[in-house]
């Protein structure tokens, strides 16, 4: 991908065009760098769980809240991935973290299983 940045740009904008929303997943980790932040045209981050598994660790809320406010200031939603139980999601509230995936909300479903799950709880 960061072969050639400026096509990658035009793809991800005609993506866009079409109406999809794009994030940067595992954010904090591999290729999803801060460099690109402001240069990717991406409306959210997506929050590793190597963040959320250890939310209990001051250091790991420390590095989550930092990453909130910056996508804030640049106007960026934050998805955290990974979230498998109560605590983590009261921890990630706490910080500014209102849309959340895991196993606490649901495991992978078939597509036309998706329209049922929706006025579920909760598992």
């Amino acid at each position: 991908m960061l072969q050639d940045l400026s096509d990658i740009i035009k793809q991800l904008e005609a993506i866009q065009a079409l109406g999809v929303k794009i994030s940067m997943d595992d954010f904090g980790t591999g290729y999803s760098s801060l460099g690109l932040l402001d240069v990717l045209p991406i409306q959210a981050v997506k929050l590793d769980r190597i963040f959320t598994m250890d939310i209990e660790n001051p250091s790991k809320r420390a590095i989550i809240q930092a990453i909130i406010l910056l996508a804030e200031s640049l106007e960026l939603d934050v998805i955290a991935e990974g979230v498998e139980i109560e605590k983590e999601i009261d921890h990630l509230t706490k910080l500014g973290c209102f849309v959340m995936q895991g196993y606490y909300y649901s495991k992978p479903l078939k597509t036309e299983n998706i329209k049922d799950w929706s006025f579920k709880t909760p598992v």
